[in-house]
């Protein structure tokens, strides 16, 4: 009983000797999530205004921009891949049960070329980078990091933002039936589904 005991500590501690790098990894991804990561509100988004958006829209996008879901906004410019630029606003609320054929019609959103007259004054932008903390310790681990900012134009500044950080600890072909290796902080959470709405509510007021 003796020797079973000392060989299952031995294979335990072996076990966690060589996955060491990944332990040290989770750890400091949960730092990360809970120091940097979630909703950040610094000033009050106001209602009414307009918006751009920071990547280009297809045709396709064009025919689903859904504006009964930015009701918020006075109108968003858009830029589409052939290089013109549209503003598109909300001309009525559609009625809860309206088919989602007709709210992307004509009827419900007016979508015309932009009146660049008429100042754009947030942005919401989206950026990607994949990060490593300790490039001598971490040889099988990669982070990653996703910030979703809105941006006062008029300022400059960044009075929102939503950051998720991801994690894995070695590559799936490493595991048994290519099984997951990697987590995401935030993902999906009623913070991040609420955060685009939050934006009107939270924050200092101007």
């Amino acid at each position: 009983m003796k020797k079973l005991l000392i060989g299952l500590a031995a294979l335990t501690g072996g076990f966690s000797l060589y996955n060491a790098d990944a332990l040290y990894g989770q750890y400091l991804f949960s730092q990360m999530c809970k120091k940097e990561g979630g909703a950040r509100f610094y000033k009050r988004v106001e209602k009414g205004q307009g918006w751009l958006e920071d990547v280009k829209i297809s045709s396709y996008g064009m025919q689903h921009l859904e504006m009964h879901r930015h009701r918020n906004r006075g109108f968003i410019r858009f830029q589409t891949e052939d290089g013109k630029v549209f503003d598109a606003r909300l001309k009525a609320a559609p009625p809860i049960g309206t088919p989602q054929e007709v709210i992307d019609s004509p009827q419900y959103t007016l979508i015309e070329p932009a009146n660049l007259a008429v100042p754009v004054r947030y942005v919401h932008r989206s950026l990607n980078e994949q990060f490593n903390p300790n490039p001598s310790l971490f040889k099988r681990q990669t982070f990653s990091k996703t910030q979703r900012q809105i941006i006062d134009l008029q300022s400059n500044e960044v009075v929102a933002s939503f950051t998720n950080f991801g994690y894995s600890w070695t590559s799936p072909d490493r595991v048994i039936l290519n099984g997951p290796t990697g987590t995401v902080c935030h993902d999906w959470s009623p913070e991040q589904l609420n955060f685009m709405s939050n934006i009107y509510e939270r924050g200092e007021s101007k």
